[in-house]
Parts: C-alpha cells; sequence; structure tokens
C-alpha cells in the first residue's frame, strides 16, 4: 500500500520536475542559480494555494446564486475561470521580475516559467493524490504528471517568452506587453481543460485504454 502511493506520488510530480532540469540543461548562460529555480517553484507551490482559496469559494458562490450542482458549476468553470486565475497568480512573479530587469533573456523567462509552473503543479497533483487515495488507478497520476503537470509548466513559460519578446520589442507598450503572453497561457490552459477527464471518470474506469487513446491525441 505504501509502495503504491509512493509511486503515485513520484508519477505525479517527476515529469515536471525532469522538464525543469532540462530547461536548465539548455541555460547555456547559466545566469540562474539553484537558489533562484527553488525560489520559482515556491512561489508556484503558493500561487497553487492562494488558487484554492479562490476557486473553490467562487464556484460554491456562483452554484448557489444559479441554484445549481456544484459539480456541473465545476466543469464549466474548470474550462473558462480556473485557467484564467490560475495563470493571472502563476504569471504575476513574471510580470514582476520582468518588470524589475531580472529576466535578461527567453531562456530565463522559460525556466522561472516552468519553475513556477511546475511548483504549481506538484502542490496540486500532491492535492490529487491525497483526495483520490490509493484506491484510484495509477494511470489517473500518470497523465496528471504526464499531462496536467507540464501544462502548467508549459503555460507559465509561455507567458514568460512572450512577455519578454513584446517587452524587448516595446510592442504594446511597458504593460500591454504582458497581455498577449498571458492570454496565450490561459487559452492554452482551457483547451486542455476541455478535453482533461473529469474527476468521477477517473475515480471509476480502469481500462487503461481510454487514457492511450488519449495521449496519443494530445
Amino acid at each position: 500500500m505504501e509502495l503504491d502511493l509512493i509511486l503515485k506520488i513520484a508519477v505525479s510530480l517527476l515529469p515536471a520536475v525532469i522538464m525543469l532540469l532540462v530547461f536548465m540543461f539548455m541555460d547555456s548562460y547559466k545566469l540562474m542559480d539553484i537558489k533562484s529555480v527553488v525560489a520559482a517553484i515556491g512561489i508556484g507551490s503558493l500561487a497553487a494555494v492562494i488558487c484554492y482559496f479562490v476557486n473553490d469559494p467562487v464556484v460554491e458562490n456562483i452554484s448557489k446564486q444559479l441554484n445549481a450542482n456544484v459539480d456541473d458549476v465545476w466543469k464549466y468553470y474548470s474550462r473558462y475561470g480556473a485557467p484564467v486565475v490560475e495563470e493571472l497568480f502563476k504569471g504575476a512573479i513574471l510580470v514582476y521580475l520582468i518588470r524589475a530587469s531580472k529576466i535578461g533573456f527567453n531562456i530565463d523567462a522559460a525556466i522561472y516559467g516552468f519553475g513556477v509552473g511546475a511548483g504549481f503543479a506538484i502542490i496540486e497533483n500532491l492535492y490529487y493524490v491525497y483526495v483520490l487515495g490509493v484506491e484510484t488507478n495509477l494511470t489517473v497520476f500518470v497523465i496528471r504528471g504526464f499531462g496536467t503537470a507540464i501544462m502548467h509548466g508549459g503555460t507559465t513559460t509561455l507567458f514568460g517568452i512572450i512577455s519578454k519578446t513584446m517587452l524587448d520589442r516595446k510592442i504594446w507598450g511597458e504593460w500591454g506587453g504582458f497581455i498577449p503572453g498571458f492570454l496565450t497561457a490561459s487559452v492554452f490552459h482551457s483547451f486542455y481543460n476541455h478535453f482533461f477527464f473529469d474527476k468521477f471518470w477517473l475515480h471509476n474506469h480502469q481500462s487503461p485504454f481510454p487514457v492511450i487513446f488519449f495521449i496519443f491525441n494530445k
């Protein structure tokens, strides 16, 4: 039982960590030290906690206002609301770093961005391990590790690279340059959530074949 839980935690977290290491090795200038990366992961983790306390009350309030089932509200909120909220909080630190000239190159923006996204995914995936428990099939956590975790890192990376490029080229002004990156990250996040299985399906279906079909059609 303990080994199974450790395995589920590992497949949920390791893909994002490995991708982050790949980005770090791509940094030929070696301008970022490990402390900066750890700080980015920590900030991303904090963003995940904040989003949890933002998203849950919003969904509950919407369900009360519309007299709708909470699960039904979550289904639509996860597609259109959560991506905007989460990319906003994940991207906030990148806005500060870019504005403060602490990010010099696009690869730095990519590393910081993926670090923040990885930190966010670590907390989110640990939460799902806790909620879904050991009874849930391992494929659920494989998807969360290789899918959702990489998505969180990837969208924040896009935000950082696009924003850095826009501001370097002085396109859309000092603040407007962040808009395209934010919108791109939110759209990709929303697109992913449109095709991600809901928790009920994941919890009650054990066949790996739909999972394989899903992965090969991403």
